[in-house]
């Protein structure tokens, strides 16, 4: 009997030990009395996570689907490890509303008051009544702050508007900056938190704060995404260890032990279920469950609408300009680029020539549009299309008022959606064609493709005016003619 007490007495001795050094164990031994189904996944994000907190990752985003334990993993536990290892830590924890903060500060307080905590990390304790503020004695221990006793070292909740003013951060998580497909889908609310995050979280970094983002992509232009393309990914020489785990394997990530088709969970989310919710909904599957805000075949145009051609066998034809304009201030303050597209209609087919596009303010574009102009546009019969929005019009003025050129003010009707679905059939029975080659080309193919969630849309814009004016079915307004000669 008394072998057997001293046998498990060790045995939990051993399991603290193996806890306090790394951060998987601590993992498995908080939450094996909770039923945890733990997977292979789990471990290798613990170890991502560990890396955290040895200094070899600086900065760490981990992209995997719902219910799959990535909050427990790098939200709740994290911090209450990284605390019991490093006491004085500062951890700023970010969410999208300060309901969901709240409630991640309970789920870490909790872990941090319970008896297998303090069996590992006895020197870390939080105050043993609630502190509401600065006012009262004692270390704070409330929704939003709770503070190590003897020590520096905190955790500070709250939402991604709450901010954090005065509050420097040598850890900091950003767990589901975004709510649902509604606020992913504004362009406004995600420049509000691309500006948040840029004036309120990173203003509290340091040279040496650690950041981790565990999140669901909704959009390519979210946070994340803005972040990605700022800094880049370590392996191409950036910032950024991204984690990327598909609900159904579909890409062959050196970190996936998986065979394609594979589903990631199947103890909790089989692959019948998730084919189902795939079936379903596509684009809801594609951003919540594979963690990319664009489908592969495309949302609504499909890469194979697009069809090649040989530039040397372009039939012989007139060249026309569309221009999607975008040189206000109010534009290039959201980093939104102008594109010109070069085209020809020619038997009933529209062959894309050459595409451009830049931030741009007025004489610049300006400018560009000549020197395209005379590359291009050696016809009298030429014409340019310029989208009738913004300052559209004030672009057409500027260019009558100083060229030759034949310049038409096309005005689209209805919502961008709406258009592009109005010259789908013209799209799906291959009618418009791009070069074989080309910088160009696959990178507007692509973007083309993950519209309407693209962060940019110029390509679309472009390619849906010019089949307007290839395909016309309505009578455009005569061209407006240079009085200068």
């Amino acid at each position: 009997m008394q072998t057997s007490l001293k046998n498990e007495a060790l045995r939990v001795l051993a399991k603290r030990e193996l806890g306090r050094r790394y951060f998987s164990e601590f993992f498995k031994y908080q939450t094996e009395q909770r039923g945890f189904v733990l997977a292979w996944f789990h471990k290798l994000i613990a170890d991502k996570l560990q890396s955290v907190f040895e200094g070899e990752t600086r900065r760490l985003m981990i992209f995997v689907p719902p219910q799959h334990g990535k909050t427990t993993l790098s939200t709740e536990l994290f911090p209450a490890w990284y605390l019991g290892k490093a006491p004085d830590t500062r951890i700023i924890v970010g969410a999208y509303s300060t309901t969901y903060s709240e409630k991640l500060n309970r789920a870490m307080q909790r872990v941090m008051v319970s008896p297998e905590y303090e069996g590992i990390f006895p020197e870390t304790r939080l105050n043993s009544k609630r502190v509401a503020s600065d006012n009262q004695e004692g270390y704070l221990r409330n929704s939003t702050v709770f503070e190590v006793v003897n020590k520096i070292g905190s955790v500070r909740t709250t939402g991604r508007d709450g901010g954090v003013t005065g509050n420097p951060g040598d850890l900091m998580i950003f767990d589901d900056f975004i709510k649902n497909a509604e606020e992913a889908n504004s362009g406004v609310l995600r420049a509000k938190m691309w500006e948040g995050y840029e004036s309120d979280f990173e203003t509290r970094m340091h040279n040496d704060t650690r950041v981790i983002f565990t999140i669901t992509r909704w959009h390519e232009d979210d946070v994340a995404g803005r972040l990605l393309k700022r800094d880049g990914e370590r392996k191409d020489g950036g910032l950024w260890d991204v984690v990327r785990l598909e609900a159904i394997k579909e890409t062959d990530f050196d970190y996936d032990i998986r065979k394609m088709g594979e589903a990631l969970f199947p103890e909790r989310h089989s692959l019948e279920r998730l084919l189902k919710i795939q079936a379903e909904s596509p684009t809801m599957f594609t951003s919540l469950y594979q963690q990319r805000p664009t489908q592969k075949t495309g949302n609504i145009i499909k890469g194979h609408y697009l069809k090649r051609y040989a530039l040397q066998d372009l039939p012989p034809g007139v060249n026309h300009m569309y221009i999607d304009t975008a040189t206000s201030e109010a534009e290039l303050k959201k980093n939104d680029p102008t594109g010109i597209l070069i085209y020809r209609f020619v038997e009933n087919k529209l062959y894309l020539i050459d595409f451009f596009k830049g931030m741009w303010g007025m004489p610049d574009l300006i400018r560009n549009i000549k020197e395209i102009h005379a590359r291009y546009l050696t016809d009298r019969q030429s014409k340019i299309f310029i989208e009738n929005k913004s300052n559209g019009p004030s672009v057409q003025q500027v260019l009558i008022n100083g060229t030759q050129f034949s310049i038409i003010l096309e005005t689209p009707k209805g919502k961008k959606e709406e258009r592009v679905e109005l010259e789908l059939p013209t799209l799906e029975t291959g009618r418009v064609l791009v070069p074989e080659s080309g910088l160009w080309v696959q990178p507007f193919i692509e973007q083309c493709m993950a519209f309407p969630l693209a962060a940019h849309d110029e390509e679309v814009d472009c390619l849906t005016g010019a089949i307007r004016t290839a395909f016309p079915k309505s009578p455009q307004a005569p061209p407006r003619k240079s009085a200068y000669r």
